[in-house]
């Protein structure tokens, strides 16, 4: 299967999944639940989801994976788990995609703030290392590090990405209204 990168150099469109909260939901997640851990004990919801989504036509499907740093995870005695869990995302995406659909795994923000003194920066190396080692040994293409406010934080994830995977990166935030991002980084 020719990279992400390639289609994009060839101006191709690619078309991406959907909700994957919305869907969770759908089939029963509840308020405050831990969605990734689905990938364990409702695998086949996850499964179903994410083949729904190659059959809807999407080139490219996520993981869900959002979640799965062991500093989120540690909010539901998880953290642990971390690896496992990612693990399963990525492998249970990859099954539904076989070899026509790119693989893109969920990242997202740890919750805490090098700003704020909460955590360090090698803390949050350290968890996403672990994170992305694991969605790439499940089957993973690339991942998507997304909705992150904190510029630091993105960076040190991409970092980590970078010198201990070959998945291809992607990254997006979420700004305030001055486009500085919620820090002013």
């Amino acid at each position: 299967m020719q990279r992400i990168v390639e289609h994009l150099k060839q101006r191709n469109v690619l078309v991406s999944d959907g909700a994957w909260g919305t869907e969770l939901q759908k089939r029963g997640l509840k308020p405050g639940e831990c969605p990734e851990l689905w990938c364990l004990h409702r695998r086949t919801d996850v499964l179903e989801i994410a083949r729904a989504y190659v059959e809807a036509g999407a080139d490219l499907i996520k993981t869900n994976s959002f979640g799965a740093n062991r500093l989120k995870l540690a909010h539901f005695g998880l953290a642990d788990h971390a690896a496992d869990l990612n693990e399963s995302a990525a492998a249970i995406s990859r099954e539904a995609a076989g070899d026509r659909v790119h693989v893109i795994a969920s990242v997202g923000p740890t919750g805490r703030f090098l700003l704020m003194g909460d955590v360090t920066e090698e803390e949050l190396y350290e968890t996403f290392r672990e994170q992305m080692m694991a969605l790439e040994r499940g089957g993973a293409d690339g991942c998507c590090i997304e909705t992150f406010s904190a510029l630091d934080e993105a960076s040190i994830a991409v970092r980590a990405a970078q010198e201990n995977t070959r998945l291809e990166i992607i990254a997006t935030f979420t700004f305030d209204a001055s486009a500085q991002g919620a820090y002013r980084q």
